[in-house]
């Protein structure tokens, strides 16, 4: 997935499933993220690790998100079962693996993985499934993606980055993204802002901020990347 900027929310998920130890066993955590605005959007925590974990998981993504058919491109490391297969291509969403012995393809999901057992797990007891499960859950919900901030998002929590985001397309509801366009994150002043630019030659074509109004990009204020 390295060189793919999603342009918007729901066209790319990413997927990785991790372990976690409690006071006499091992459970497994399934997590989908938005690659977008690094939000979880689905998880699943239980005490085996077989098909059913990650289509939890799936299937509360897709009820929250309810992506629209044909737009998603979902990419994971280990997501490979037949069952889980028939569910991606039951919403007609594309798959995407990663390469054997490229552990970058999934730097996103990887990333927060680490960043969960950095704040929540490592260092912690864990009584039973339920204890665990219940920490976590919150962990997941109300710290990451609501408090934790993220350098990609201008230093935003995800939900923050989600709500300005929607404010301003809704305030700029004749603007429809670029069906192929990446975007880079800056700070200005105390203001991030995200510009969007053309994938074939980079030209700027859109620049947004939570702060104000979306606005055409100027070309000559943003040199190409």
């Amino acid at each position: 997935m390295r060189g793919l900027v999603p342009s918007a929310p729901d066209r790319i998920w990413v997927a990785d499933i991790t372990y976690v130890h409690l006071a006499r066993t091992f459970a497994y955590l399934a997590v989908i993220l938005d690659a977008f605005w690094r939000k979880a959007v689905g998880w699943a925590f239980e005490d085996t690790l077989d098909a059913s974990l990650a289509i939890a998981a799936l299937e509360k993504a897709i009820v929250a998100r309810g992506p629209a058919t044909g737009s998603l491109i979902h990419h994971s490391a280990q997501y490979a079962s037949i069952a889980y297969r028939q569910r991606l291509a039951d919403r007609d969403i594309t798959i995407s693996m990663s390469r054997p012995g490229n552990p970058f393809d999934n730097a996103k999901a990887e990333s927060f993985m680490k960043k969960l057992k950095a704040e929540e797990i490592n260092g912690n007891t864990f009584i039973d499934l339920t204890d665990a499960r219940r920490r976590i859950d919150c962990f997941i919900a109300e710290v990451y993606n609501k408090e934790r901030f993220h350098s990609a998002l201008g230093y935003q929590s995800p939900l923050e980055f989600e709500t300005a985001f929607a404010q301003n397309r809704h305030d700029n509801a004749s603007w429809q993204p670029h069906c192929h366009c990446n975007y880079r994150v800056s700070l200005r002043g105390c203001s991030p802002t995200v510009l969007f630019l053309d994938s074939a030659d980079s030209t700027p074509i859109f620049l947004w901020s939570p702060s104000s109004s979306a606005s055409m990009a100027s070309p000559e204020a943003y040199p190409p990347a």
